[in-house]
């Protein structure tokens, strides 16, 4: 099984360990903003993990995991053992995948249970909804400039030089 390792903080004594939850790259920013004492701004499509690395109960499970393109070729969700990816060459091309069944993906059953799929595609759209005026990347209009006090936060922390 895939894995990503997010949030290597030794100064707050954070020991490694699983989720439930889907984590990704995405959330790297914010995270390394929030442990430096910056609030992450909001123009940013990932999620502090600070709260769920301090939290010495269960984890719950929750997360919701988007992926896309930078060239909108596919957009996808994936929310507890659900993924659904969504090709932009049409609805016909969409494929729905049960990971604790199948975790290869190698099996379409978007047929099968059209109301996950529903469920799936429904937060794809208010996604695209909130997402897009605040996205940053290549090809982007907006760009991320950060401040010379979070710079040495992150220097501090050795995610800079």
């Amino acid at each position: 099984m895939a894995f990503t390792r997010v949030v290597n903080c030794r100064q707050r004594g954070w020991k490694g360990r699983r989720l439930g939850q889907a984590v990704g790259i995405v959330d790297i920013i914010p995270t390394i903003l929030a442990i430096a004492g910056i609030d992450p701004d909001p123009i940013f499509d990932g999620r502090n993990l600070v709260p769920i690395a301090e939290t010495k109960g269960a984890d719950t499970g929750t997360g919701v995991s988007y992926y896309f393109e930078l060239d909108d070729k596919f957009e996808g969700v994936r929310t507890g053992n659900w993924k659904l990816l969504r090709p932009k060459s049409g609805p016909q091309h969409r494929k729905l995948f049960d990971l604790s069944s199948d975790p290869r993906e190698l099996h379409n059953i978007g047929d099968a249970v059209p109301e996950k799929r529903a469920e799936l595609e429904a937060i794809l759209a208010r996604r695209r909804q909130t997402a897009a005026p605040k996205s940053v990347g290549i090809g982007r209009a907006q760009l991320f400039q950060y401040s010379r006090d979070m710079d040495d936060a992150l220097k501090e922390l050795e995610y800079v030089n």
